[in-house]
């Protein structure tokens, strides 16, 4: 599971069992696929509003659902979905315009945000069955992380 670019856009793509099947959303100006669970569901992100920005997005069954954290304020401007377990929780970053990045966790249609004291940015990669998150954090200059 990827992406690869035909010299226009991204494209997903999966490779099992030695066959590359490549994907794509509708109304999607490009994609990348990063996550994906034991029944086939993958999470990523593309862009889907012809803006700077991006959106996550969930590929289940066939069908592309876009995904997009709004908070109130209205400087957000990029989604990214990056893992995806088997009970559908996905994680990934939400970035405002400014580039300030907060981890977020999406479950059921509620979106929790993950920030972690003395860090600059929590970037969630993947999600277990357990919930368990893995993922990397940048200290803010002058600090240092305290364990989570």
């Amino acid at each position: 599971m990827g992406y690869y670019n035909d010299g226009t856009r991204n494209y997903g793509f999966l490779l099992s069992q030695g066959k590359f099947t490549p994907f794509d959303c509708p109304g999607a100006i490009g994609i990348v696929a990063f996550g994906i669970n034991s029944v086939g569901d993958i999470a990523g992100y593309g862009n889907f509003h012809q803006t700077a920005g991006r959106q996550g997005y969930l590929l289940k069954g066939g069908v592309c659902t876009v995904i997009e954290y709004r908070s109130e304020a209205p400087s957000n401007r990029t989604t990214y979905m990056h893992g995806i377990n088997d009970a559908g929780m996905m994680v990934g970053v939400w970035e405002t315009t400014r580039g300030t990045r907060h981890g977020i966790l999406y479950s059921k249609g509620i979106f929790t945000q993950l920030d972690h004291g003395g860090s600059g940015y929590l970037w969630p990669n993947a999600i277990n069955n357990a919930g368990d998150i893995v993922g990397q954090a940048s200290p803010w200059a002058g600090r240092t992380l305290d364990s989570c």
